[in-house]
């Protein structure tokens, strides 16, 4: 059962994540220093080379800070129909994260999920960025053969997490025997102990590619 309040609240944890998640990618930027009056900058007129930057949490900080705004024009404008934008100032984007949860309030759950998905893609960015989260990557295979196939679709489209073992199909319209979206983990066997693939409904193990 799809819940607004659930979803509204997982809108708050999210801003408000994104927030401190924003102030760690600053801190990756050794060269742009707070200027006295406010803001970030040089001190003589702009900011440093962006290759003397974290280049990648550089581009984020720029995302996030024009998408956050963006977004909140936009769904700004589906609750009231008023077009009003913020400044491009930090302060600014504190603000207008500060202001998404109540408007999201007063959306529709479809237009609230678009807005989830997109303020947890930059934290999912962030944290890689600083290491806080381990990207998926392929199934380990055996030289010389494909990589292992998805028991539910038969693609090779599966992937794992290493530091938790979690395995994922990245394929969107994957179904496990329960109906939901393939998720699973490398185990031990008790008996044979050896590693084993066990999936959320009950399967286990890969299928021959």
């Amino acid at each position: 059962m799809r819940s607004p309040v659930a979803l509204n609240v997982r809108v708050s944890d999210a801003c408000l994540l994104l927030s401190r998640l924003l102030v760690k990618l600053e801190d990756e930027l050794p060269e742009k220093r707070r200027l006295p009056y406010g803001g970030y900058g040089t001190g003589s007129g702009g900011h440093g080379p962006l290759a003397a930057w974290n280049t990648q949490a550089a581009m984020l900080i720029l995302d996030i800070h024009a998408g956050a705004r963006d977004l909140e024009v936009n769904l700004r404008y589906q609750v009231a129909g008023i077009v009003r934008s913020r400044g491009g100032s930090d302060g600014n984007t504190a603000k207008c994260l500060l202001n998404l949860p109540a408007l999201c309030a007063g959306l529709d759950y479809a237009a609230v999920m678009i807005a989830v998905k997109r303020l947890e893609g930059w934290i999912w960015r962030a944290r890689l960025i600083l290491g806080d989260a381990e990207p998926f990557a392929r199934l380990p295979r055996l030289p010389g053969e494909s990589d292992p196939a998805c028991p539910f679709c038969k693609s090779s489209t599966l992937r794992v997490r290493h530091a938790t073992g979690m395995v994922i199909c990245l394929r969107p319209a994957c179904k496990d025997g329960n109906g939901n979206r393939p998720q699973g983990r490398i185990e031990v066997g008790s008996y044979s102990a050896e590693p084993i693939l066990a999936w959320a409904d009950g399967t286990t193990g890969v299928a021959a590619a």
